[in-house]
C-alpha cells in the first residue's frame, strides 16, 4: 500500500508542477497534463468534491477537480485552476501517508525540482515549504497531522502550490 501511495503522490506532484509551470499541458485539453502525471486510468475528472477537500476560498476560482485512486481505500484529491496559477492536493484514507510522503521527498527526481526552505509546526500539524528550483516564484507548502488517526475520512496530507505573479 505505501508504494501506491508513493506512486501517487509522485504522480500528483508531477501533474502539479506541470499544469503551473506549462499551461499548453492543458490548454487544449487535458490530456497531456494527464500523460505527465503518469498514473493512467487511476485520475479522473470529477464534477465537484467534498468541501473539506477543496482549496482555501481565495483560490476557488476556475476549478477543475481530478480524483486519484492509489488504492480501494486510499486517494488524492487534485483541485487546480485555470484562473490562478496553483493547485491543490488532499490525501485521504487507509495507509501510511507520512513513510510515502518521506520517500517521495528523498527522491532524486523531487530534490531536482523542489528546494526545502523552512518548516514549522502549528500544533495538530507540521508543514514543510519548498520553492520550485526553475522558477522560484513557485513554493509548495505540505502539511501532514502529527498524530495520525488512522480513518478513511482523514485529511492526512495536504499540499497548496502557488506561483507568485508579482
Amino acid at each position: 500500500m505505501r508504494g501506491a501511495i508513493e506512486a501517487g503522490l509522485a504522480g500528483v506532484l508531477r501533474g502539479c508542477e506541470t499544469w503551473i509551470l506549462d499551461p499548453k499541458s492543458w490548454a487544449d485539453g487535458p490530456a497531456p497534463f494527464l500523460a505527465a502525471m503518469r498514473l493512467g486510468d487511476r485520475v479522473s475528472e470529477v464534477a465537484s468534491i467534498p468541501d473539506d477537500l477543496k482549496p482555501p476560498p481565495r483560490l476557488r476560482k476556475g476549478n477543475r477537480s481530478f480524483r486519484i485512486d492509489v488504492s480501494d481505500r486510499a486517494g488524492f484529491a487534485l483541485t487546480v485552476s485555470t484562473e490562478i496559477p496553483m493547485c491543490h492536493i488532499v490525501g485521504v484514507g487507509f495507509g501510511d501517508f507520512v513513510s510515502a510522503t518521506d520517500a517521495v521527498l528523498a527522491t532524486e527526481a523531487f530534490g531536482a525540482s523542489w528546494a526545502r526552505i523552512g518548516e514549522k509546526d502549528e500544533g495538530s500539524s507540521h508543514s514543510v515549504v519548498f520553492r520550485h528550483r526553475r522558477s522560484e516564484r513557485l513554493a509548495l507548502t505540505l502539511s501532514q497531522p502529527t498524530e495520525d488517526p488512522d480513518t478513511v475520512r482523514t485529511i492526512h496530507l495536504l499540499g497548496t502550490a502557488v506561483y507568485d505573479l508579482r
